[in-house]
């Protein structure tokens, strides 16, 4: 079965899958961004930016059978007697049973057009579970009959019988050909005013058809714009909301990629978490001063939003709030906010300036990071902390303009890789410049020198290499010719381009401040929407390319040894140091790294020094890894064939984890056929990638079993 990959956890999601095992992202919300536990370990959350996956929807799922259809009513006659009501085939529906009655959990079939049946296996039908439609793109027309009562989160709709009385949110989300949604009159919940649905008194709209196009005006009388009300609705251009209406809900027109200007009218006093979410051509909005909170994620990546004023009654601006926001030039806070959250203004790259208000006591984690076009910030003497990352990657800070007196500035507490503001000019009252001994920026680890060893070893073994392929007659040049090939240059040097990092300089770069490196590919994830995962090294360390742009022509290009030069965003994830967002070109070179024997080093802060490198590890023994298994589908055994394997070996007294990532060795490769096949207590050699979450988390390529267990 093939598979996408999770852009939360990187593990494999099968295609006839709704969610991820692993993390629980669920594909038919279809967020540009997603929170989750940390393994459900804690209450920390994991935040991380992906890119967008709002590729047509229909694009995710295999596409109709081409050819002719035969008409509904042709169907209608061949398959049920006259006066009996035309259902869809029950091989096109997963289902269970529970008690005396029926749920649907997904549809699998191909129709443009589906009839709910009334009875499975004699038992009726009653509810419609969570995502049965979800991701069914082409599908223009379902009809549910009158004994169907409840409908879950994330289901496409349909002409509504008149005893449906609960819908979940963003019931229609990714619905992108469906036009109209009918409610039977009789129905106690729910009514449809010219195709759209609403509850039952008007007073709130539930879901906007997603195929439509142009724009629309929500009828008099609306109060309320429900959750998730205009989810993916790509083709709307435009809204006009009624003074009437005083919520918009969470993801109310969230990933309204089409969305160009809104006027929210007076009466509005909250506007919902992912409100805005991925309205990347939103570029007019005007916050009313009836507003008291801005929800977490409001305008994630509203890439064209230039300039917005908050009203003076908001008090809080959630996370993420402005996330990307990468054209926002100007934004005025007023001092009634006491609260702005983390990354609200993450990667606001043309935001020029900021002042603080009054009644800020925090500047939170990553609050201001990558805003590279930052020069001045006026913080107020309120502040009392300066969490790590809140200023990373201002890369033209200058100035910082404090309101409260030498001895106040020196209790501030600020955290880890904010240099750039450390190092800026601090203005206090009539002063030009204030050292503040007792803020110290984190020294980083400098990169290890690895000397001429590395190239000898290399010289030996192309030295080999040629001999054999001599012996073979199977050189890839003529003996007798002297001119250069790739593979006779292949040997790489420390000697970089113009305008290329060194590895200790790309080491010792800020998070979020753009890289540019060469190296030379050492393993790639799959492809997919123009995006691949590579793993590359020179000669004195590894990178990680993260959803690095790349088109399929040139993924096939991407062979191990292949050297490429990469532009893109340094950043931190969980301890992985990566590059994202990068763009890549090929160069002349050719360098296959050999494999680092970490054995002795796992569990030494050393091994960090390792990171994303080619890796080997050697002599550990198969532990249990819970219930007499060798090893787990995906990290708390919830997946099947074809997802992440995680194994457990036992080094020198203690326990490490090793994962065969699908992206990268997946179903009938040797190496997860082979760790597949693994017993307790069995020893064995491995090779991959040192990818790091939290610690060392090698992505093996390779497993042999040394020394078999005998069981």
């Amino acid at each position: 079965m093939a598979q996408e990959i999770c852009p939360i956890c990187r593990s494999g999601i099968r295609q006839d899958s709704d969610h991820c095992t692993v993390c629980g992202y669920e594909k038919s919300i279809d967020f540009l961004r997603y929170r989750t536990l940390q393994n459900s370990r804690d209450e920390d959350l994991l935040e991380w930016e992906i890119c967008a996956r709002r590729a047509e929807m229909q694009g995710l799922m295999p596409a109709p059978i081409p050819g002719r259809k035969p008409k509904r009513e042709e169907l209608r006659q061949s398959a049920a007697p006259a006066g009996i009501p035309f259902s869809s085939p029950v091989e096109d529906f997963k289902y269970e049973i529970i008690g005396n009655s029926v749920s649907i959990t997904k549809y699998i079939g191909k129709d443009t057009e589906v009839s709910i049946p009334s009875t499975i296996e004699g038992k009726p039908v009653t509810s419609i579970g969570a995502d049965a439609f979800s991701e069914c793109g082409s599908l223009r027309e379902i009809t549910i009959h009158a004994g169907v009562t409840s409908i879950g989160d994330d289901t496409i709709s349909f002409t509504m019988s008149g005893n449906v009385i609960s819908i979940g949110v963003g019931a229609f989300s990714g619905c992108s050909s469906l036009n109209e949604i009918r409610v039977a009159s009789g129905n106690p919940e729910f009514c449809s005013v010219d195709g759209v649905l609403f509850s039952k008194n008007g007073k709130e709209i539930r879901a906007y058809p997603g195929g439509r196009t142009g724009a629309y005006t929500i009828p008099a009388g609306v109060t309320s714009i429900g959750k998730s009300a205009f989810c993916g609705c790509s083709s709307l251009s435009g809204i006009t909301i009624p003074a009437g209406v005083t919520t918009i809900g969470f993801n109310a027109f969230g990933v309204c990629s089409s969305l160009r200007e809104i006027m929210i009218p007076a009466g509005v006093t909250t506007i919902g978490g992912h409100a805005f979410y991925g309205c990347s051509s939103l570029s007019e909005l005007m916050i009313p001063a009836g507003v008291t909170s801005i929800g977490n994620d409001a305008f994630f990546l509203c890439g064209c939003l230039s300039e917005i004023t908050i009203p003076a009654g908001v008090t809080s601006i959630g996370n993420d709030a402005f996330y990307g926001c990468k054209s926002l030039r100007k934004i005025t806070i007023p001092d009634s906010v006491t609260s702005v959250g983390r990354y609200a203004f993450f990667r606001c790259s043309s935001l020029s300036e900021i002042t603080i208000p009054a009644g800020i006591t925090s500047i939170r984690d990553s609050a201001f990071c990558g805003c590279s076009s930052l020069y001045k910030i006026t913080i107020p003497a309120s502040v009392m902390s300066i969490e790590e990352n809140a200023f990373n990657g201002c890369s033209s800070l200058t100035d910082v303009y404090y309101g409260g007196t030498e001895s106040q500035w020196n209790t501030i507490r600020i955290g880890e890789r904010n240099n750039r503001f450390t190092n800026a000019k601090i203005h206090i009252s009539d002063r030009d410049k204030v050292t503040v001994s007792s803020q110290t920026t984190p020294e980083r680890k400098p990169a290890r020198k690895r000397g001429l060893w590395p190239i000898i070893i290399v010289l030996a073994a192309a030295a080999v290499l040629i001999f054999e392929l001599v012996q073979r007659g199977e050189l890839p040049w003529p003996v007798q010719t002297a001119a250069p090939t790739a593979l006779s240059t292949a040997v790489p040097t420390d000697i970089k381009s113009d305008g290329v990092m060194s590895y200790a300089e790309y080491i010792a770069a800020e998070d979020g401040a753009q890289v540019s490196v060469e190296a030379f590919v050492q393993g790639s994830q799959s492809w997919w929407d123009n995006k691949i995962n590579v793993y590359a090294q020179d000669l004195d360390g590894g990178y990680f390319f993260y959803q690095m742009n790349c088109s399929e022509e040139d993924a096939a290009k991407l062979v191990r040894g292949t050297k490429i030069r990469a532009t893109g965003y340094k950043a931190v994830w969980a301890g992985e140091v990566e590059i994202i967002d990068a763009s890549f070109e090929f160069e002349d070179g050719y360098y296959i790294a050999p494999a680092a024997d970490i054995s002795k080093l796992l569990g030494n802060e050393d091994v960090s020094n390792y990171m994303n490198e080619f890796i080997s590890v050697n002599g550990g023994v198969i532990a249990d890894k819970g219930d007499g298994a060798a090893f787990y589908y995906n990290w708390n055994n919830s997946g099947e064939d074809g997802s992440d394997l995680y194994f457990d070996v036992i080094l020198s007294g203690q326990i490490f984890t090793f994962i065969v990532e699908s992206e990268l060795c997946g179903p009938g490769s040797e190496v997860y056929e082979t760790v597949k096949s693994l017993q307790i207590g069995d020893q064995v050699n491995l090779e991959g990638f040192l990818y790091w979450y939290e610690g060392p988390n090698p992505h093996v390529t390779k497993c042999e079993i040394s020394a078999s267990s005998g069981k």
